[in-house]
């Protein structure tokens, strides 16, 4: 959107850029009796200047400047009553061109401005910490503005926009690269120690902590060689050849935390109250130590040290959500912006997560805030339909806007398959942290989520099958009580719920053992103040008039041709005759089956990607299941989303049950890999997520992939280098091969194959 005004707006300034650049070098020789003026003070300048014009001319400013920005939205947001939430944005680079983690200068420009045209106004780190520890009256539609990583693009790029709209942010440095003991070479990646203390003094920027980092977030975590994250991860100490000790494990991380805040606050004096999890990763990307030990470590070792702490709201698109009071400060949520949303997007997207009041009625006419975390979520006339995809076992989506909600009692009335799970849940913060009542056929229980770990509170036998079409669900919460209601009549109760879950809103989760299974259908919504007459309430909810629901049609695409039957290719003949299976050409390729998402032969090339309502898409060679050991590479002309897999061994012809995948993941120019065994429809990681040591093409054009099993061996190649090995005890002895694609919004993934090569191993 942004794109198709850039040339307006290169006209626009050309024809002002010698009378800019002389007023900016007459005045710094004038003002400073300088002699040079170095090439990014200008050019910060010179952009300072642009944006001051545009953002104080207004609308009709902005569009006889080319264009800059989109129209800017009606005011959307309430702006009359103190902040309730606050919204919390983390950006990580500002380049010349958007991908998956930086966006444009004019895209970043058009969401500050979106946000000052509606009033928005950042607050500091110690407004934050006010707000959540003591419930500070900030004022309304507050934000906070930050950073990740330290990037010079960050700075360099977002300065003059701030300067010019009175703006602050927060950078989160790693001080391993922008704060070293000893600088002996500087990073034209990273600020340097001389550019910290610099925004430090604008008085614009604030700098908080992105640990050390000394070894890229990434140690060696086995003798094998495997890379993963630096602090959920014990380290492979290479002299003893041996895993650090628990001890050992702790002090390590207990040093990185606080080493980093000290750094920070020796060079500027200042009081650092905060630090992100760098990769998000508070603990749950353990590989080779229990997940809960090395979070309890972390944790310890961040409450010692600062007062907040920032994960990721992966994927910004669908987990949108703010922070209120007394929320837990060691789990704040930051929300990145989409480098392609329109600032009329981005305003969406905060409207919709603004504070919802009580009593509450869904009316289904719009998506009032909604997001779905995974599994298939859809907006139907007079309700909405959740279920697992094809790839899934169930859904799970939350009403955001909900989260400041404490003693309420939510209503259902709904139509769910028969052998599938209900969970209603309360106090929802996120999906790592939150309280819920799961009905099945024949049982309830109660169970909570606090950091990822899961403890179930009760459980408690039914006398009876459950009712499956029509049926009416609650659940209430009230302080550290929780209730489970089938009709008016209470099912299960249990005290005991977290202190950190005192508030949270709604959300609702649907799961079946069987991928592709569960399903449900809700016809009313609505939620009270915990209160008397509860049971007035809940007999009115299977009785609310309702229309009759329409059902989606199927998202199938009917221009995809049905692959015909195809015989068993042969890699070897019955002499021990050798035939690769080459493809440079797909237009007559035969036999592509697709199970997900969907496949176009594209000119040439083989093109697999995602519906409109699908985040990717999976495509198999019928015919290749009697393969056994085999290696497959393939040359992408380009990919769009966040990652493809290269998949094998892929032994079923009806389904997507049991195979084993090199999930190869491009953020921006650096790529990572992992390697999945999925068994019985249930997908885990064999080897987790892998740094590549090099970096790619933004779309990862030519670059060639592959992937080798031989016997119980999996090996994930990149740029003909095997970057994953790994022994699979338990995968198919034999299977096809297998394209999949994957991004974070629907719609968002698609790669195309340029050649495909199949080579048998003897």
């Amino acid at each position: 959107m942004i794109n198709s005004h850039i040339s307006k707006t290169k006209v626009f300034f050309s024809a002002s850029a010698l009378l800019l650049a002389g007023v900016i070098i007459v005045g710094s020789f004038s003002l400073k009796n300088i002699s040079v003026v170095s090439t990014k003070s200008f050019e910060r300048t010179a952009s300072y200047l642009k944006y001051k014009i545009a953002f104080s001319g207004g609308s009709n400013m902005l569009a006889s400047v080319g264009g800059l920005f989109d129209a800017t939205p009606e005011t959307t947001i309430d702006g009359t009553t103190p902040a309730g939430l606050i919204p919390v944005f983390v950006y990580h680079g500002i380049v010349k061109e958007n991908d998956r983690f930086s966006i444009t200068q004019s895209g970043f420009a058009e969401h500050m401005y979106a946000l000052k045209k509606q009033g928005f106004e950042t607050v500091s780190m110690r407004d934050l910490y006010e707000f959540v520890y003591n419930g500070k009256v900030l004022p309304p539609r507050s934000f906070v503005l930050t950073f990740d990583d330290g990037r010079k693009d960050s700075y360099y790029g977002a300065d003059p926009v701030l300067k010019a709209l009175g703006y602050k942010a927060t950078m989160f440095i790693a001080t391993g690269v922008s704060l070293p003991e000893t600088e002996t070479k500087k990073s034209t990646y990273y600020l340097s120690k001389d550019e910290i203390i610099e925004m430090n003094d604008t008085g614009r920027w604030e700098i908080a902590s992105h640990a050390i980092q000394a070894e890229g977030g990434f140690i060696q975590i086995d003798a094998a060689g495997t890379k993963g994250n630096f602090l959920s991860n014990k380290m492979w100490i290479k002299d003893s050849s041996r895993l650090e000790t628990n001890s050992e494990y702790a002090k390590r991380v207990t040093n990185e935390l606080t080493e980093s805040k000290n750094r920070i606050q020796e060079v500027l004096s200042t009081q650092v109250l905060s630090m992100s999890y760098p990769f998000g990763d508070y603990g749950q990307q353990s590989d080779n130590i229990n997940s809960n030990y090395a979070k309890e470590v972390i944790h310890e070792a961040i409450r010692k040290n600062y007062k907040m702490a920032f994960v990721q709201i992966w994927p910004a698109e669908h987990e949108f959500s703010q922070n209120g009071v007394k929320d837990n400060p060691y789990f704040l949520k930051r929300i990145e912006p989409s480098p392609f949303w329109s600032g009329e997007e981005l305003i969406s997207h905060v409207a919709s997560g603004q504070e919802k009041q009580l009593p509450y009625t869904e009316t289904f006419s719009e998506n009032s805030g909604w997001r779905n975390i995974w599994g298939e979520f859809t907006l139907i006339d007079g309700g909405f339909s959740a279920g697992a995809g094809s790839e899934t076992a169930g859904s799970f989506a939350f009403l955001d806007g909900t989260l400041p909600w404490a003693n309420y009692i939510s209503a259902y009335e709904l139509d769910w398959n028969k052998g599938s799970h209900v969970s209603l849940v309360s106090r929802y913060h996120d999906s790592e942290n939150y309280v819920a009542c799961v009905f099945s056929d024949d049982n309830v229980r109660i169970e909570q989520r606090v950091l990822g770990v899961q403890k179930k509170l009760i459980e408690s036998k039914l006398a009876f099958t459950m009712p499956h079409e029509k049926v009416g669900l609650g659940m209430s919460v009230d302080g550290a009580t929780a209730e489970c209601y089938l009709g008016d009549t209470v099912v299960a109760n249990a005290t005991g719920i977290d202190s950190t879950l005192h508030t949270g809103g709604v959300a609702i989760k649907t799961w079946d053992e069987k991928v592709g299974t569960s399903a449900i259908t809700v016809h009313s919504f609505r939620v009270v103040k915990y209160e008397s007459g509860i049971k007035n309430f809940l007999q009115t909810v299977a009785l609310t008039p309702r229309k009759e629901i329409t059902k989606p049609t199927s998202t199938e695409n009917p221009s995809i041709p049905k692959p015909t039957a195809i015989k068993y290719i042969d890699l070897v003949d019955e002499r021990g005759t050798i035939n690769p299976y080459h493809i440079l050409d797909f237009t007559n390729s035969k036999g592509w089956k697709n199970f997900w998402g969907t496949y176009t032969i594209d000119g040439t090339m083989l093109s697999v990607g995602a519906t409109p309502r699908t985040q990717g898409g999976l495509t198999v060679l019928m015919g290749s299941q009697q393969w056994k050991d085999y290696s497959v590479s393939v040359i992408p002309e380009s990919l769009e989303g966040l990652s493809f897999s290269l998949i094998a061994r892929y032994a079923s012809t009806t389904d997507m049950s049991d195979y084993v995948a090199c999930v190869f993941m491009n953020y921006g120019s650096r790529g990572y890999v992992r390697l999945d065994e999925t068994k019985n429809g249930v997908t885990k990681p064999v080897v987790a997520q892998f740094k590549l040591s090099r970096f790619f093409p933004s779309n990862w054009k030519q670059v060639p992939f592959g992937m080798t099993v031989v016997g119980n061996e999996v090996r994930c190649i990149a740029n003909g280098d095997a970057v994953v090995t790994a022994t699979i005890p338990t995968m198919p002895a034999k299977g096809g091969i297998g394209i999949g694609t994957w991004s974070t919004t629907d719609g968002g993934s698609k790669v195309k194959i340029k050649e495909l090569d199949v080579f048998p191993i003897l």
